[in-house]
């Protein structure tokens, strides 16, 4: 068994604010928020676009950006590809007078190469702890988090490059992606996060940014940033959306952004099975026709996968917990196929067990299309042991069409899975329950590719984001005869 240690708190500046900007185009909402964070149009700004290609910059690029556009009456740039001329007095004496510091887009190891280390961040540090705003879009989004993301000289799409890991560290423990969802990188952050389990990763949309401040950030733009952390599925906030770092979860005042309504938690009988089950998948037993199907909802509707139905039924005898599952799916895909890999990231079927509503710690099994088993104890919210390994779990699937082919139409697999009650020992006061005894359970599935996946569960987990972890909304189960 792996332990894991408790994530450690996200640390924003103390004073001051940063603006993380995912790319493409900047809104005035996002430019706006910049200006008045900084003081107004009169506050001095310091524009630094070492990133981008050129080796020089005249006054057209004070011209051009997006401050002068918007107003602000001073603006200076600061450029250098000399980290001897950048750690000099003279080179930073503007930004010793700015209330706010602006990183346009280009490559991040630009940035490394001319300032890391140097008077110049120094001072862009000093900027925040006067209460100023630093801002960075693009590769100048990525390199103000502590871990730095597609620093590789040979191609950004490196995501882990010797030499160039290290960014400003301006909001830490944190690794930053931008042009998420546009370029398709939605899933390029985990190896990163596997690697260097400490750090939260969060990928930002083309324009839409992460306003942080303290102990806390929000969303503005009109697209999504995505919450990675080791153990957990990736999630997304969109625009009003709050996030407490210290916690590592999103706000309460942010709940049910989209105004919907939260149902009752859903309350389920789990009958004893009358004969006995084999484990194939195709649920064909005649046991499993005395249990009743439970219907999964879609609770986030900006979600843009598609809607495919889902059923589950459970079962038990003196050995085993059954569960059963069937998705109607019509591409099929699963890569995964060793235990306790990440299934959550391809089609996948997942159930959450507490036996003991007085906690709120409960056992994962997380399983995909390739009846590849992943499974962990979590001691919500603060610790994961992630490599629980279950044992005599018996687990299939079925499918009705053919595996991570996109070209023809599938019908849907379903799942089978009997579960040990001698798994359940730490938190069960009798194994196995006796009849009226209740557990509190949910169950979830993912389903689909970023950008059209989606997640529907048997019980809405009330959370703003797409995510299934919150044991205060598990359904009940009452085990009868």
């Amino acid at each position: 068994m792996l332990l894991l240690a408790a994530a450690p708190a996200v640390q924003g500046p103390a004073n001051g604010t940063l603006v993380i900007i995912g790319g493409g185009k900047i809104g005035p909402e996002i430019t706006s928020r910049m200006i008045e964070l900084a003081g107004g149009l009169d506050a001095p700004w310091v524009v630094i676009p070492t990133a981008g290609d050129p080796d020089t910059y005249d006054a057209k690029t004070v011209e051009n950006s997006l401050f002068s556009k918007a107003g602000v009456k001073n603006v200076t740039v600061l450029h250098t590809r000399d980290p001897k001329v950048a750690d000099t007095d003279e080179f930073v004496a503007p930004i010793k007078k700015a209330r706010g510091v602006f990183f346009p887009g280009g490559r991040q190891w630009r940035l490394v190469d001319s300032y890391l280390g140097t008077k110049t961040q120094r001072e862009i540090e000093a900027v925040l702890a006067r209460g100023g705003v630093v801002g960075g879009t693009s590769a100048g989004a990525t390199i103000l988090g502590s871990y730095l993301v597609r620093g590789a000289r040979s191609g950004n799409t490196i995501m882990m490059a010797p030499g160039y890991e290290e960014g400003f560290g301006l909001v830490k423990p944190m690794a930053i992606d931008q042009h998420l969802l546009v370029r398709k990188r939605e899933h390029d952050m985990w190896p990163v996060i596997e690697k260097h389990p400490e750090l939260l990763g969060v990928g930002l949309d083309e324009s839409t940014a992460i306003v942080v401040k303290a102990n806390a950030f929000e969303v503005i733009g009109p697209s999504k940033v995505a919450i990675y952390e080791t153990g957990k599925s990736m999630y997304f906030l969109a625009a009003g959306d709050k996030f407490d770092l210290t916690r590592r979860v999103a706000l309460p005042a942010a709940q049910a952004p989209l105004g919907r309504t939260i149902p009752p938690l859903p309350k389920y009988e789990v009958k004893r099975a009358a004969s006995r089950i084999v484990v194939d998948g195709k649920l064909d037993d005649a046991a499993w026709a005395a249990a009743a199907p439970v219907h999964f909802i879609f609770p986030w509707e900006f979600q843009k996968g598609a809607k495919q139905k889902t059923t589950a039924r459970l079962l038990w005898d003196d050995e085993n917990l059954y569960v059963g599952y069937d998705a109607v799916d019509s591409d099929i895909v699963a890569h995964y196929d060793k235990r306790d890999d990440p299934t959550y990231k391809d089609d996948a079927l997942e159930i959450f067990i507490n036996p003991d509503r007085t906690q709120t710690n409960y056992y994962g099994l997380e399983m995909n299309a390739k009846a590849t088993l992943y499974d962990y104890f979590y001691i919500f919210p603060t610790l994961l042991l992630k490599r629980l390994d279950f044992t005599g779990v018996q687990l299939a699937t079925h499918l009705r069409g053919t595996l991570n082919q996109t070209s023809d139409t599938d019908q849907g697999w379903t799942l089978e899975a009997a579960i040990p009650w001698s798994n359940f020992e730490e938190l069960a006061k009798k194994l196995p329950p006796e009849p009226g005894t209740s557990w509190w359970i949910n169950m979830n599935r993912w389903d689909g590719t970023e950008p059209n996946r989606r997640l529907s569960q048997w019980s809405d987990s009330g959370l703003p984001q797409a995510h299934p972890h919150n044991p205060a909304r598990f359904g009940q189960i009452v085990f009868v005869k």
